[in-house]
């Protein structure tokens, strides 16, 4: 599992061979909680978190990843325990995939993963919703249907020779997507459009950070496996850009979309889960909390919810890492 400690003066240290973190909550209580090395692959510490020098090298030992992320809940450093699983041929795989046909299908593959998991979200919420709405989201799929399909017939030998066709079509769905979305949310959520850091609105606060926290997982898994992350097929190369992350992550944004639509259909959200600082909107210790809780909840498929330190199961990012780079080695 993934350990998140994610409570601002949290202290994470060793104690008779386990990982013990302690925070105070709400109720100013002082909450201890433990975990035993064999159940964690990876711990992310949040700034302002207290860490001892034997927590490290326990991690180190135990092959541990530890890994800092900051407000928008990307790692900023990682501290790498363990060597990948694979050889320099995945490497090479990657580097011919990404001059070749194969990363052609591969990009293709992921962007249709991603506009029908669009399309499933929308149909999910098309049943309990009135007859406007649902003229609405039969409008949105139709023509994420026509991009999927646009798609679909794009050929080429590599992947430059179609990346100018692709970044409209995936552009479009994304406008279609979201801007459908936002109008099946309660009224004092809705957004004009889709907004990155900094978000203008309290939705896309929770999208940015949940977003975050899936690039960070979807890293851990690509190194974990033996793939660079900074060797992409769409998104472009480019100094400390990871490039593969932004490609390899397209199928699984759904997790995040889903997760915090439901959060705000039910309500959960309120300004208070956000603070405005200049023109945009950030999640403040709150909001992490929650969407966090919430994220350990589905990731888990678990209603149990923890305040100082959080685990998440990354589902089949590992499974879907190691398939990838085995099929990478078979190019070379």
């Amino acid at each position: 599992m993934q350990l998140y400690i994610n409570s601002y003066g949290a202290k994470l240290k060793v104690k008779d061979g386990l990982f013990q973190v302690s925070f105070w909550n709400k109720e100013q209580q002082l909450i201890r909680q433990e975990f035993a090395p064999v159940q964690i692959k990876s711990i992310f510490l949040q700034k302002g978190t207290l860490v001892t020098t034997q927590a490290i090298q326990t991690a180190l030992e135990a092959d541990i990843d530890i890994l800092f992320f900051d407000k928008t809940g990307k790692a900023t450093a990682r501290i790498v325990a363990t060597k990948p699983q694979n050889t320099s041929k995945v490497l090479k795989g990657q580097l011919i995939a990404s001059q070749t046909v194969a990363g052609v299908n591969y990009v293709k593959e992921w962007l249709s993963i991603k506009i029908k998991n669009q399309k499933k979200l929308l149909e999910e919420t098309a049943v309990r919703r009135v007859i406007p709405q649902q003229k609405t989201i039969g409008k949105a799929n139709h023509k994420l249907s026509k991009q999927q399909q646009k798609l679909a017939k794009l050929e080429a030998n590599s992947i430059m020779d179609i990346a100018a066709k692709i970044r409209p079509i995936e552009g479009l769905a994304g406008r279609v997507y979201f801007g459908a979305l936002s109008k099946l949310l309660p009224k004092e959520y809705q957004f004009s459009k889709r907004s990155r850091n900094p978000a203008q609105d309290l939705f896309n606060a929770f999208l940015n950070y949940g977003y975050g926290v899936l690039y960070t997982q979807v890293e851990s898994a690509l190194i974990r496996a033996g793939i660079s992350p900074y060797i992409g097929f769409l998104h472009r190369d480019g100094h400390q850009f990871k490039s593969m992350v932004y490609d390899f992550i397209e199928p699984y944004r759904f997790w995040v979309d889903q997760l915090v639509f439901r959060l705000f259909v039910k309500k959960k959200v309120s300004a208070k889960h956000c603070s405005k600082r200049g023109e945009g909107y950030w999640l403040n210790q709150q909001g992490k909390i929650l969407l966090m809780n919430a994220l350990y909840g589905v990731l888990n498929n678990t209603k149990q919810a923890r305040h100082g330190a959080i685990s998440i199961e990354s589902r089949g990012l590992d499974k879907d890492a190691l398939t990838f780079a085995q099929e990478l080695k078979k190019l070379c």
